[in-house]
């Protein structure tokens, strides 16, 4: 009987709202949308507003500290060539895409698993928890498409940065976003079990792979997909995790004779 060495699961995720994108655009790209936004003065107000919102600054007052606050604003805008600059490198996330259409990338849901696993971590006391999933746990697609040609919008915010002397600038960002996607990813997981360290009366608890899989997706559910998650985006929830079959890539007989189990 040969050794199993490895478990496959299919597992789909439905998203509560927005995927962001966090691959940035072009610097060509981004320069064309300040260039828009700043010759649209409805749009520049409108920013203005929700930074002093989010300073607590009320609308209409015109105190030295409203003053500071709009031009801090307006520096970060774009209206200076370094600040420009600066903006390039975080003004626009999005996607990739290919033939298909947008995509999100295999490598961050690889990402994502294991920053549920560092969560996870002090709860079932598995050491070296985010490591061992790093080793143990493989997404097998490359591009998990998203089900769209292009991003169904964007939204625009105000991030507050330093420049390259340190100095604070309030500068404009760019999001995009998909609305409700469902995820589909398939899963290669060593069959190896985890076992927790010993707790104050000697004993250890053990959790099959399906069963940490089945953990770190309720963590998952809350802790997000994608960007933008600290806004509350990203999140999602498990519609199904069925077992599936391997990938069509036969093993060389050669190593299946190696994998068999001596007799």
């Amino acid at each position: 009987m040969a050794l199993q060495l490895w478990l496959y699961f299919r597992v789909t995720l439905q998203l509560r709202r927005y995927l962001c994108g966090g691959i940035p655009k072009s610097p060509d790209v981004i320069d064309g949308w300040i260039d828009t936004v700043l010759k649209d003065e409805s749009r520049v107000r409108s920013l203005l507003a929700r930074l002093r919102a989010e300073h607590g600054v009320a609308e209409g007052d015109t105190d030295a500290a409203t003053a500071a606050l709009q031009a801090e604003t307006m520096a970060g805008m774009g209206v200076t060539e370094a600040d420009r600059e600066l903006l390039k490198k975080t003004a626009w996330n999005g996607f990739k895409a290919n033939g298909q259409g947008i995509y999100y990338e295999g490598r961050c849901a690889k990402g994502a698993l294991k920053e549920w696993a560092s969560v996870l971590s002090s709860l079932v006391d598995v050491w070296g928890l985010k490591n061992r999933v790093a080793e143990r746990i493989f997404v097998l697609e490359e591009d998990i498409p998203l089900g769209a040609r292009e991003p169904a919008g964007s939204y625009e915010s105000i991030v507050h940065l330093q420049d390259r002397f340190g100095n604070d600038i309030s500068a404009l960002k760019r999001t995009d976003y998909v609305d409700r996607p469902a995820l589909t990813i398939t899963l290669k997981i060593l069959d190896v079990a985890y076992t927790s360290r010993k707790d104050a009366d000697k004993k250890t608890k053990t959790y099959s792979p399906a069963h940490l899989l089945g953990l770190l997706l309720k963590v998952g559910e809350e802790e997000g997909l994608g960007a933008e998650r600290g806004q509350g985006h990203g999140r999602f929830d498990v519609v199904s995790v069925e077992p599936c079959a391997p990938p069509a890539d036969p093993v060389p007989g050669w190593l299946t004779a190696l994998m068999a189990d001596a007799k």
